[in-house]
């Protein structure tokens, strides 16, 4: 026999045990007795109620962080796309443009991470071009400020989301861009341009996207638009790029998708999107008119100490893994 109410005073009390406390133990300990009671009867519970209830809780802690990350996505996208209408576009004219897109979501980041920044002074003095938009998103880092007070993880006292939050965010994008892929296509190509201005008039122009992981499909999501409204020739270099069988590759002049040997993220998108098997779609047209290309870079993760950016000496040529993926993107024709 279990009193339900002194179960759920003693899980609440929890709270103010220093000896138990985390970041967690109050909201866990909230949701479960607030579960519990609602759920059974006052004051029998059985085994298999137990586990019953074990088995829901378990289930619902797992699909509240999915949801939370969506509701931020949301929350995100809505903010820099109301805000993209409210800003003229940049008076610069360019020939040759290169724009980043981080796969790493952190929605609060305002500045890109110093792995990345390396990245790109190395890109640039390769490749001689008039613009960089070199930021965690093409937008306003005013949208960027303005969410950190949403932030649910900041608000709980963490320095930053973790890493697995950033995940949940990078599947919602990519889903977005499934999902809303006009819509959100138009958003983020109204931001691009709304930053780095327009080609010169009459001139071949070339506009480079540079993105990791879910940056891939947010690129691929605004090559329609930008291709119709700009006229450029437009590539994309990813480094584990997870995407679907966008339309956005009948724009794309290039795709280069550059994947690691221990990438498996970028190994399961090749699976999970089922218009990347089918013989038709945009997907299949690059194909067979080599327009895509994969291009495997050495022994890199999707991510961590041996990711495509690490300044990590990688065995057995003792390169950093970032010289070898800057191997692999010179042999390109990008330019």
């Amino acid at each position: 026999m279990v009193n339900l109410t002194s179960f759920s005073a003693g899980l609440l009390q929890n709270q103010n045990n220093p000896m138990i406390t985390t970041k967690f133990n109050y909201v866990f300990n909230l949701c479960s007795s607030v579960f519990i009671c609602g759920y059974l009867n006052k004051n029998d519970i059985s085994a298999k109620s137990i586990i019953s209830i074990l088995v829901s809780l378990l289930i619902g802690l797992a699909i509240l962080p999915l949801m939370i990350a969506l509701f931020e996505t949301i929350l995100w996208w809505y903010k820099w796309n109301k805000q993209s209408y409210q800003i003229m576009p940049s008076p610069t004219y360019w020939t040759k443009a290169i724009v980043f897109i981080t796969g790493i979501s952190d929605y609060t980041a305002t500045t890109l991470q110093p792995e990345q920044i390396s990245f790109l002074d190395d890109i640039v003095s390769r490749y001689p071009v008039d613009i960089v938009l070199a930021e965690p998103f093409p937008y306003e880092s005013s949208t960027a400020q303005k969410f950190a007070r949403f932030d649910i993880w900041r608000n709980l006292g963490f320095k930053e989301s973790p890493v697995w939050v950033w995940a949940l965010h990078n599947f919602w994008q990519t889903a977005l861009t499934i999902w809303f892929k006009k819509a959100y296509g138009a958003a983020v190509a109204r931001c691009i341009i709304n930053r780095i201005g327009l080609p010169k008039p009459d001139n071949n122009s070339t506009l480079i996207f540079i993105c990791g992981s879910a940056g891939a499909a947010i690129a691929l999501a605004a090559a329609p638009m930008l291709n119709e409204l700009l006229q450029v020739r437009l590539i994309i270099l990813s480094y584990g790029g997870v995407f679907g069988s966008s339309p956005g590759f009948d724009s794309v002049a290039n795709f280069y998708q550059l994947i690691g040997e221990k990438d498996n993220w970028a190994k399961l998108g090749a699976i999970v999107f089922p218009g990347r098997w089918l013989p038709i779609g945009a997907f299949s047209r690059a194909k067979k008119s080599n327009r895509y290309s994969v291009h495997y870079t050495g022994s890199h993760t999707h991510f961590g100490l041996e990711g495509y950016l690490s300044d990590r000496s990688a065995q057995p040529n003792q390169k950093t893994y970032r010289d070898l993926t800057l191997e692999t993107v010179t042999k390109l024709p990008i330019l």
